[in-house]
């Protein structure tokens, strides 16, 4: 059987006991919050959880509750999610080793930069070279720049006073 929308916005229903819809008590769908339940809830009582009040179990603070699981009492979790490791010796050498890896590759990729600028002849090439190479958030020298428009070089086609370039028929 659905909700009833009425009293799960408003909290009654007109209807009452004839309703044919289910009244569903809204503290009953709110959930426990676990962090309280843990022992502490930052949030206090502006939390969106249920804060469940329980006393707390004596045998399980002096070190072993008899009835386990189906003891009425609260038994504390001290296991708070951890927000930060220290990394491992595992760890620490693999770090080491991709630093090292790195610091071999630097010298290679200037050699092989250097040899690409020194095999490119055509001035395109060298453009695109440069512009691949750039930094991001960099521009280009409006001197390299081509408008599409008018064909001239030294402004963008969005800043072009003169019309569009007219093709002639072959």
């Amino acid at each position: 059987m659905p909700e009833c929308w009425f009293y799960s916005k408003y909290g009654e229903c007109c209807n009452g006991d004839e309703c044919m819809y289910l009244h569903i008590d809204p503290e009953s769908k709110q959930k426990e919050c676990p962090w309280y339940a843990r022992g502490f809830c930052k949030h206090g009582p502006n939390c969106r959880n249920k804060h469940v009040r329980k006393l707390v179990c004596q045998n399980y603070l002096t070190g072993f509750c008899p009835d386990g699981l189906n003891c009425p009492n609260g038994h504390p979790k001290y296991e708070l999610p951890v927000m930060y490791t220290l990394p491992t010796e595992v760890e620490q050498q693999k770090s080491q080793q991709t630093q090292q890896q790195q610091q071999q590759q630097q010298p290679q990729q200037q050699q092989q930069q250097q040899q690409q600028s020194q095999q490119l002849h055509h001035p395109q090439q060298q453009q695109q070279q440069q512009h691949y190479n750039r930094p991001p958030g960099t521009f280009r020298r409006l001197e390299d720049v081509t408008c599409f428009k008018c064909g001239q070089q030294g402004h963008y086609a969005n800043r072009c006073t003169q019309g569009r370039i007219r093709q002639q028929p072959i």
